[in-house]
């Protein structure tokens, strides 16, 4: 569910972590508050991470949860494991960071600039636009501040999994025999036993619900809340612009009005960095004599502008002429060979070609800019009445009302980090100097508070008792795999004893690759009872190994991944190592102001 989490460069590095980070915190436990730790989540030894830090990373990470998933994000965000998993990712980050800094490794601020301007949701018309990342960041709801750093630490990373990984390679005796055993098919007998069939034969009293409410009675909390008077004043009316206004706006933004280099291509992509791949695409090379005959090869045609080429092809291309056939180009992942159809040369487009777009743009300018001075002059009028509902009361000025709201909820309306701090900063009847949105403007007065506050017993016995359920029932049916586990190995019949018991019997066929790596990998995986339980999100199960089929005739491209997943796992070695030695240097501490955001 949170693969997304540990994409991209950095993958190992999380998957490892996350398997050492659960070892620390069973060490450390929860941690209680002290001093001046109550805007504190988790500490590493010693350093902080704020509340504010905490926030920030989850609007992030939630922000690429719903570009991954859409609509199905919100089902993913309210499980309290994607919350866990941001923190342990931030931990991560932090881990890592003291890492590189102390081999040497450093970011130039020059460098995270260069890395910023290349990204493409940042520009407009190739170019970079501040506006455009301003506006972007406010939607996401974290701070430039904390965003470039993000951008810091990903490069540090990058350098720092560079250095670990420069030295590994692998012969071709070793791909071909790790080939043999990864592609090998295991066969299971699988039983599985979900955890509601187990919560199903608690019977729990009063006294076992507020036992268990009371010893995680941080857990039960009712967030801070804030109720709101405001007035909006979007970003609408109309106005009238001139020809000298768009003339002269033309002139000032030239850059703007440039179309970028466009090319038509043809490609095909032969994937894999091995030998066998260059081979293969020097063999494709040899048969594309012309354009017509990349359609032998499904290959489409398709436009791109320069600054969507990777960089190893993007020079080639802006010297090329039509009908040129490049590659085979090794690129990232494998290897291209690109046909040239049409070149579209970077030009300045006309005023004429822009005028509309320009008048819209000076209209919308001209109209936020109006709001903007109309929102001021209110503000004005609020300082002198000495708050919004005053002048409200004296000018019929018509206010909006909201109900009683958690951060979460009023980020939502506000869609400002900072300015969401300092509403919840303030007292009841303070009100604020008009707070700019995307799609208008605020003037805000806090109508009233509700502090944090412990709920009582009475308030969430339903939500303790299904809580009860939930982690009681969990540990009943691991209980019951590990005794099923125990009996089989003394030679009782598997299948007889877990249907005794409960679990219900499967049968599952899969090769090694695509099977849970802490099994399907495992060079001393024996026939016969698998000696841990799976320990799944809603369910266990106990794993019994009837037979193992190997690969008949293994082809090259399957020696080839296989190469690439060794490498990855020789990877993982050098990495788990590396956060052993910080597991036993660092301490780290979760406090309980984490289980309430």
């Amino acid at each position: 569910m949170f693969e997304f989490l540990r994409k991209g460069a950095t993958s190992i590095f999380a998957k490892i972590f996350l398997a050492v980070i659960i070892i620390v915190f069973v060490f450390w436990g929860i941690g209680t508050f002290t001093g001046d730790r109550s805007q504190v989540v988790a500490e590493i030894s010693g350093e902080k991470i704020t509340a504010k830090e905490f926030r920030e990373y989850y609007n992030y990470q939630l922000y690429q949860l719903k570009l991954a998933f859409g609509e199905g994000s919100q089902e993913i965000a309210k499980d309290p494991k994607f919350k866990e998993e941001v923190l342990f990712d931030l931990i991560r980050k932090r881990l890592l960071r003291k890492y590189a800094e102390s081999l040497g490794l450093s970011v130039s601020e020059k460098e995270v600039e260069m890395y910023l301007a290349q990204i493409p949701a940042f520009q407009d018309r190739g170019a970079f636009n501040p506006a455009k990342y301003q506006t972007l960041l406010r939607e996401v709801g974290v701070t430039p501040k904390f965003f470039e750093e993000l951008l810091k630490q990903d490069l540090l990373e990058q350098k720092l999994s560079s250095l670990l990984n420069s030295a590994l390679f692998t012969t071709k005796k070793e791909a071909e025999d790790f080939a043999k055993f990864y592609f090998q098919t295991l066969h299971f007998k699988l039983a599985e036993l979900p955890y509601s069939s187990c919560a199903k034969e608690l019977k729990p009293t009063d006294s076992d619900l507020e036992n268990f409410f009371l010893t995680r009675r941080d857990l039960y909390t009712e967030e801070e809340k804030v109720k709101l008077v405001y007035h909006f004043l979007p970003f609408e009316g109309q106005t009238e612009v001139s020809e000298k206004e768009i003339k002269d706006y033309y002139e000032k933004n030239l850059t703007r009005f440039k179309e970028p280099f466009k090319v038509k291509l043809r490609e095909i992509f032969i994937e894999g960095t091995d030998q066998s791949a260059f081979t293969k695409a020097q063999s494709l090379r040899a048969e594309i004599k012309d354009l017509k005959d990349f359609a032998k090869h499904r290959s489409i045609s398709q436009w791109y502008d320069e600054n969507s080429l990777p960089p190893e092809l993007r020079n080639l291309i802006k010297s090329a002429k039509p009908g040129l056939i490049l590659g085979p180009l090794k690129v990232e992942g494998g290897y291209l060979i690109v046909g040239v159809e049409e070149i579209s040369p970077e030009r300045l487009l006309k005023l004429e070609e822009v005028k509309s777009r320009i008048i819209s743009e000076l209209k919308q300018e001209k109209i936020k800019a109006n709001v903007i001075a109309k929102a001021n002059e209110l503000y004005t009028k609020v300082v002198k009445e000495d708050g919004l509902t005053n002048l409200s009361q004296k000018e019929g000025l018509k206010l909006m009302e909201t109900p009683y709201m958690t951060r979460k909820e009023l980020l939502n309306l506000i869609q400002d980090p900072q300015t969401l701090d300092k509403v919840f900063k303030e007292k009841k009847g303070a009100y604020l100097p008009p707070v700019q949105t995307p799609k208008g403007v605020f003037l805000i007065e806090i109508k009233d508070k509700k502090e944090r506050r412990n709920l009582e017993f009475s308030e969430v016995k339903e939500k303790v008792k299904e809580d009860y359920l939930k982690e009681k029932g969990k540990a009943l049916c691991e209980d019951k795999a590990k005794s099923l586990i125990a009996l089989a190995k003394k030679g009782e019949d598997f299948v007889k004893t877990a249907q005794a018991k409960g679990f219900k019997i499967l049968e599952s066929t899969v090769k090694r690759k695509d099977f849970d790596p802490q099994i399907g990998l495992r060079k001393d995986l024996k026939l016969g009872i698998i000696e841990e339980p799976r320990v799944l999100e809603d369910r266990t199960q106990v794993l019994y190994l009837e037979r193992v089929v190997n690969p008949a005739n293994l082809k090259p491209e399957e020696i080839s991944l296989a190469k690439e997943a060794l490498i990855s796992l020789k990877k993982e070695v050098i990495q788990r190592a590396l956060f052993k030695d910080l597991q036993d240097k660092k301490s780290i501490k979760i406090y309980p102001l984490f289980k309430q955001l």
